[in-house]
């Protein structure tokens, strides 16, 4: 008969299957395949010696995503009879890599309908078929089978059901696969029928038969094994393909798997024919690869026949307290990080080294090595670890971030990220703060296994941006680690500005600083970042000159330069003024030599002063008009200067006080609130005032204070009455007296006074004189504490008297010039009034009687001769 998936069959007159050319073909009888004659496959192996054994291994299906469908051929390619989809096969298909099957080597294959995989060969027979169960004919071996794998060898029908065959390479050289999918395929008619299957030939020469879930309608049991030669083959023994379900079995070449000593690893970069070779420094979350090399039993030398599976361990070998294995190269204390998942296969073309890649640890190890293990069908597992140790190091550090809690305080609420001259978060210099960052993995994960050395490099200043006086040694930076994660919270700066910072170790992956990793490949680092801005924690004071007061009564006027001396309420001023250094220092007192330029906030107007001296109740010292001037002079300092405008004056009372020598001192402070602004900043103050007081005597006087140019005397000035010959001038004598505490002395230091002609007023015309008849002829200067009043004679020598007085304090009155009469004016010297109208108080000015008349007639002498 014929139907739609089989060509016809040969029919037989008897029914009877007969052999033809040595392969039993189906037979035909009536109207089906033939029901007696059921022939037994041969499970036994071949008596010759085998290319390969066989194992059980781990089942591990591969899925068909993305695989490509088997076209077959529609019998074109097909020798020794074939049907369209039915016994069919496909063209050759690359397989992707060199696989040595039997020892020749094959690039293609053929796949089979009927549960086959092809070398070099294009038989497509269907043979005979018995039933109930049907016996499958073509038992190996077979002369029309050699180089051919029969994974499930049954009667598939690929016209029928909706199953497919699928095949695909994957995975990478030297480890690629061709993979062959019988997935839902179905007997030659037998409904329902359902069988999954899977072929793996590794590029090791190595190939695995894997089973899926089946439905077995006919109860048949088909071939299962591999045909080189007719002398050289093997079927596998098995109960039925339900028993097969999710397992395995892995075909391999014994003569090629000659059991190692021991295995080394070392990277991929080691020259080949080495049996060392250094681990050099890796990356945590980086993934790397890993040459391993199998050694002879005497390890020796390289193991190039060695094939089969090995499984790899990521060991911590930072504890060598354990004994060295002279066997292993292993020790019982190095503990496993990680294993890779599944194993890696060594094949023939590897010859002995296998390039694994895979290698991805998370989190960083100081000391690490790898162990591999070979776990053979039979006997012990042989193991190897790695003679070189090697670090996992993190990927990075995150950019350092500084904080503080105020500008005097470490502490985690403000950041401290300011690269702007003015506003935002400050920091004293010399101050702690907090700084902080983490070791990453090149997958941005803390790896908590880091406990390093890290350090916080100074990269360069950002403001100013060019270091004026910071450096590394302005840095300090004492760091803890725990988990991962690195801070500081006694960090400090001693230099103003802002500056760029990046987290480093160089000491982390020390195991590989002998085996040829360079410095940059072991170097943990971050990006760098800006910490700061910081700015003073306080300044300093200091004189930067002998600052002198001049005496009212100076040298100038006095006829000895010891003779300086001021009058009670009499005002002096700077000779010299003071200059005061003013310097920019951190906690430590250190020279901030940035703060300067932009950075330098220090302003007049921070500047406090106090005044204090020795003065007797009611003589308070009164200063004013006094300025300063503040100029930064560059390297972290600035120019306090004193205006030389100022006023001193020590209050005038009422009543005499006792003479004093002055000591005279100024306390000058400093208060820049010109970054207290932002919450979390201060004001930075002066560390102490500066006392200005000439060594505890006082600010020195012009003359110096031994010489007694510092003396305060209270004064007063008087005038005399005379009377005089109305044909002459008359002299009306004034002298400055002084108290000595306990009585009035003419003062014969002061040869200064000179009061203005013009603050001589008259007043009170009588007898023949009338306003204006005497004038006044000049006020000579004092000399030794006395001076003169000299009126002119009265016009026409008239008699009478007159009223004079000097305007010490205000203006009034009427003066007489020789042009005629003036307006008074002040003479500007309130410290010499006296009680003259005012006891007892010691507030008004002088006032004397000048009277003029006719004196005696001339006496005529006579003498007398005797």
């Amino acid at each position: 008969m014929t139907d739609s998936n089989h060509v016809p069959r040969k029919r037989v007159a008897w029914g009877v299957c007969t052999m033809c050319l040595g392969l039993v073909s189906r037979c035909w009888a009536g109207l089906g395949r033939c029901a007696f004659g059921l022939l037994l496959l041969a499970w036994t192996l071949a008596a010759s010696a085998q290319s390969y054994v066989q194992a059980s291994t781990t089942y591990a299906w591969v899925s068909t995503s993305g695989h490509s469908t088997a076209s077959w051929s529609r019998a074109a390619a097909c020798t020794g009879g074939g049907a369209d989809r039915d016994d069919d096969v496909t063209a050759e298909l690359p397989l992707g890599f060199t696989f040595l099957f039997g020892g020749s080597k094959y690039t293609t294959v053929r796949i089979m309908t009927n549960g086959r995989l092809q070398f070099s060969n294009t038989f497509c027979g269907y043979g005979t078929n018995s039933t109930s169960p049907r016996t499958y004919p073509y038992p190996y071996p077979d002369a029309n089978l050699v180089r051919t794998m029969s994974v499930y060898g049954a009667d598939i029908d690929m016209n029928s059901g909706g199953g497919k065959v699928f095949y695909r390479t994957i995975g990478a050289a030297p480890n690629r696969q061709f993979v062959v999918t019988w997935e839902a395929v179905e007997e030659w008619s037998t409904t329902d029928s359902l069988f999954n299957f899977q072929v793996i030939l590794n590029e090791s020469g190595d190939f695995i038969y894997q089973y899926g879930p089946s439905v077995n309608r006919s109860g048949g049991k088909a071939r299962i094994g591999w045909e080189v030669t007719t002398s050289n083959y093997a079927v596998v023994s098995y109960t039925n393909i339900g028993s097969l379900n999710k397992t395995a079995i892995r075909f391999y070449d014994p003569s090629a798997v000659a059991l190692p000593g021991g295995f080394n690893v070392f990277d991929s970069s080691t020259l080949a024919g080495l049996l060392t070779g250094a681990i050099q420094t890796k990356v945590a979350g980086a993934a790397f690869s890993l040459d391993v090399i199998a050694l002879n039993t005497a390890r020796t030398a390289l193991l190039s026949t060695f094939t089969g599976a090995v499984a790899i361990d990521i060991l911590n070998a930072s504890d060598n307290s354990g004994a060295l294995s002279a066997t292993t190269g292993c020790r019982s204390t190095w503990t496993v990080i990680q294993t890779l998942a599944g194993t890696r296969l060594f094949g023939l073309l590897n010859a002995g080294r296998l390039t694994v890649t895979g290698f991805t640890e998370s989190n960083a190890w100081r000391d690490v090595r790898i162990r591999v293990t070979h776990t053979p069908p039979s006997g012990a597992p042989v193991i190897g670890c790695s003679s070189d140790n090697f670090a996992i190091r993190p990927a990075s550090f995150s950019a350092p971030a500084a904080s503080d809690a105020d500008w005097r305080t470490a502490g985690s609420t403000r950041s401290l990220a300011n690269a702007s001259a003015t506003g935002g978060n400050v920091h004293a210099a010399g101050r702690p703060f907090r700084v902080a960052f983490n070791a990453l993995n090149a997958l941005g994960a803390i790896t908590t296994g880091y406990t390093g050395s890290p350090s916080l490099v100074f990269d360069a200043c950002s403001l100013p941006t060019a270091c004026a006086g910071a450096s590394s040694a302005s840095l300090i930076a004492p760091l803890s680690v725990s988990a991962g994660a690195v801070s500081s919270v006694s960090a400090a700066y001693s230099e103003a500005g802002s500056f760029s910072a990046s987290a480093q170790d160089s000491t982390f992956a020390a195991v590989d600083a002998l085996d040829g990793t360079p410095l940059s490949s072991r170097l943990i680092s971050s990006a760098s970042a800006v910490i700061g801005r910081f700015v003073p924690d306080r300044y300093g004071l200091s004189l930067s000159n002998v600052p002198v007061l001049a005496p009212g009564q100076g040298s100038a006027c006095t006829t000895r330069s010891d003779w300086n001396f001021t009058w009670v309420g009499q005002p002096f001023a700077w000779a010299t003024a003071p200059v005061i250094t003013v310097t920019a220092q951190d906690a430590s007192g250190q020279t901030m030599q940035q703060y300067a330029g932009s950075l330098f906030k220090l302003a007049a107007s921070a500047v406090s002063l106090a005044w204090g001296s020795n003065a007797p109740v009611g003589a308070a010292l009164s200063v004013s008009g006094q300025t300063v001037a503040l100029a930064a002079t560059g390297a972290g300092q600035g120019s306090l200067s004193f205006g030389t405008a100022a006023s001193f004056v020590f209050t005038r009372p009422s009543a005499p006080i006792a003479p004093f020598n002055a000591v005279i001192s100024a306390t000058v402070g400093l208060a820049d609130a010109s970054e207290a602004g932002v919450a979390g900043n201060g004001t930075i103050n002066a560390l102490t005032p500066l006392i200005v007081n000439g060594a505890g005597a006082g600010i020195e006087f012009t003359g110096g204070n031994a010489a007694g140019a510092n003396l305060l005397t209270y004064g007063r000035l008087q005038l005399s009455n005379a009377h005089g010959d109305s044909r002459r001038p008359l002299n009306l004598l004034y002298e400055a007296q002084a108290w000595s505490g306990a009585a009035w002395y003419r003062n014969h230091r002061d040869s200064c006074l000179q009061p203005p002609a013009a603050a001589v007023v008259m007043s009170n015309w009588s007898a023949g004189l009338a306003t204006c008849d005497v004038t006044l002829a000049t006020v000579s200067r004092a000399s030794r504490g006395q001076g003169a009043v000299q009126l002119n004679a009265p016009v026409a020598a008239k008699t009478g008297g007159v009223d004079v007085s000097l305007r010490l304090n205000a203006a009034s009155g009427t003066g007489c010039a020789v042009a005629g009469p003036v307006a008074g004016v002040s003479a500007a010297i309130p410290w010499l009034q006296g009680p003259w109208t005012s006891a007892p108080d010691y507030l008004s000015d002088p006032l004397v009687r000048a009277s003029f008349g006719r004196l005696r007639t001339d006496s005529l002498i006579r003498r007398e001769i005797f």
